[in-house]
C-alpha cells in the first residue's frame, strides 16, 4: 500500500477509510458575465468527502470554472470516477496533508499538472480532515503561526452603476481595499470610472485593478496616462500578450500582477517575473501544491501574494481564507468577494467570507459542517 509516512510516524497520522463525491447547484445572485460569450446563473461543482475509521470527515471542493479553468465539470467527474478508488488506504501526515493529491495522482497515472481543481478538492479534503481530527481552525495546519485573520477587497463589479453603489458601500462598511473590472469597453470610460471610484473611497482605501488581458500596448498605454496621477495598489494582466508585461510596468511605473500568466508559467520562467508588485494565486486554477509553491516562489523574490476565489462554495472559500492567512501578504486584502454573489451556500452556518475580514475562528470544525440536503451524491468508496 502506498502511503504518505506510517502509522508510526509523529504527528499522528490519518489513514482514509472511505471517499464519497457529491454534486452541488447554487443560485447566484445574478447573473455573472464571466466573457463576452459566456453568462453564469448558477455555480455547479464537485464536493470531494473524506473520512477516517471514526467517520471524521473532511471536506474539498472542484469546481473548475467555464471560461477560465482547464478542465470542465464533465472532466473532472470522470477523473474523479477514477481516482476515488484510489483514496481510501492512504496515510496522510497531519501537517502535511496538501501532499496527498500527488500520492493520489500518481496511484490513478495522472499527470502532476492535470485537474487542478481536483487536486485542490483532494488535498483540502485532506486537510481538514486532519483539522477536524485535531479540533484546530485550518491554518494551523499550514503553519502553526498563521495569522487569525485575513482582511479582504471589496469587489466592485456589474454595469457603472451598479459598481459605484458597491464603492458607496465598501466605504461606509469599512473595508480597507476594493477590486474592480476594467477592460470591458472604452479606454477613457473605464478612467473616469476609476476616477470616480478613488473620489468615493477616498485616500484611505486602496484600489486594485484587473484588466483579464484585454489591451493592445497602445490601449493599455493610453490608460495608464489616463489615471496619471491616481494611486493604484496594481492592476492584474493588462496585456493580451504576457511577453509585454515587463515593459509595461517600466514604461508607466504601475505595479503589475500576475493572474493568468501564472496558470502556464514553467518554474523555470520564474526568474522573469521579478517586474511583478504581485502574485495572485487562485487554488481552483492551480492546484494547491502548486499554489504553496509559487507563494513561497514570490516570498524569495520580495513579490507580494494575494489569494482570490472563483465564485466558489463556503467549502473552498475556507481552504482559500486558510491559505491566505498562512502565506498571503499580510498587508495586502483577500480575493474572496466573489462569495457574496451566491445567493446559498453549502455549508450549515452562515459564513459570508466577502465579509471585510475573516477570522480563523470562522475555520473551526463546528462552523463548517456541510448541509448534505443542499448537495447530491454522485459516488462513495
Amino acid at each position: 500500500m502506498a502511503s504518505l509516512g506510517s502509522p508510526g510516524l509523529k504527528p499522528r497520522v490519518i489513514r482514509i477509510h472511505k471517499a464519497s463525491l457529491f454534486a452541488y447547484s447554487v443560485a447566484l445572485r445574478r447573473p455573472v458575465r464571466l466573457n463576452r460569450e459566456l453568462e453564469m446563473s448558477r455555480r455547479e461543482g464537485l464536493l470531494l468527502k473524506l473520512e477516517d475509521e471514526n467517520e471524521v470527515e473532511g471536506w474539498g471542493e472542484a469546481a473548475p470554472l467555464p471560461g477560465y479553468s482547464r478542465e470542465t465539470l464533465a472532466e473532472v467527474i470522470e477523473v474523479a470516477d477514477r481516482l476515488l478508488p484510489a483514496l481510501p488506504g492512504i496515510y496522510v501526515p497531519n501537517l502535511e496533508a496538501r501532499l496527498v493529491d500527488d500520492l493520489a495522482f500518481q496511484i490513478a497515472e495522472l499527470s502532476e499538472t492535470e485537474h487542478p481543481s481536483l487536486r485542490f478538492a483532494v488535498s483540502a479534503a485532506a486537510t481538514s480532515l486532519a483539522a477536524n481530527r485535531e479540533g484546530v481552525a485550518l491554518p494551523q495546519l499550514y503553519r502553526r503561526s498563521s495569522r487569525t485573520r485575513t482582511f479582504n477587497a471589496a469587489l466592485l463589479q456589474g454595469s457603472e452603476e451598479e459598481i459605484i453603489e458597491t464603492a458607496r458601500a465598501a466605504a461606509e462598511d469599512g473595508y480597507l481595499c476594493a477590486k474592480m473590472k476594467v477592460g470591458r469597453g472604452d479606454v477613457d470610460r473605464d478612467a473616469d470610472l476609476v476616477h470616480e471610484v478613488r473620489r468615493i473611497l477616498g485616500d484611505g482605501v486602496s484600489i486594485r485593478l484587473d484588466a483579464n488581458r484585454a489591451w493592445t500596448p497602445s490601449q493599455a498605454l493610453d490608460f495608464a496616462n489616463a489615471i496619471e496621477g491616481t494611486p493604484i495598489e496594481f492592476i492584474e494582466e493588462p496585456l493580451q500578450d504576457p511577453a509585454e508585461l515587463s515593459w509595461f510596468a517600466k514604461e508607466t511605473r504601475i505595479p503589475v500582477a500576475l493572474d493568468e500568466t501564472l496558470l502556464r508559467m514553467p518554474d523555470a520562467a520564474a526568474g522573469r517575473t521579478r517586474f511583478a508588485a504581485a502574485y495572485v494565486l487562485k487554488p481552483t486554477f492551480l492546484g494547491l501544491n502548486r499554489t504553496v509553491k509559487l507563494a513561497r516562489l514570490a516570498a524569495t523574490q520580495g513579490i507580494n501574494v494575494v489569494f482570490s476565489s472563483a465564485y466558489e462554495t463556503g467549502v473552498a472559500m475556507s481552504a482559500i481564507a486558510a491559505l491566505a492567512m498562512t502565506y498571503g501578504t499580510a498587508s495586502l486584502g483577500s480575493g474572496l468577494g466573489t462569495h457574496q454573489l451566491l445567493q446559498e451556500d453549502v455549508l450549515e452556518a452562515e459564513i459570508d467570507f466577502s465579509d471585510v475580514e475573516v477570522s480563523a475562528s470562522d475555520l473551526v470544525p463546528n462552523r463548517l459542517r456541510v448541509d448534505y440536503a443542499r448537495l447530491l451524491q454522485i459516488k462513495s468508496d
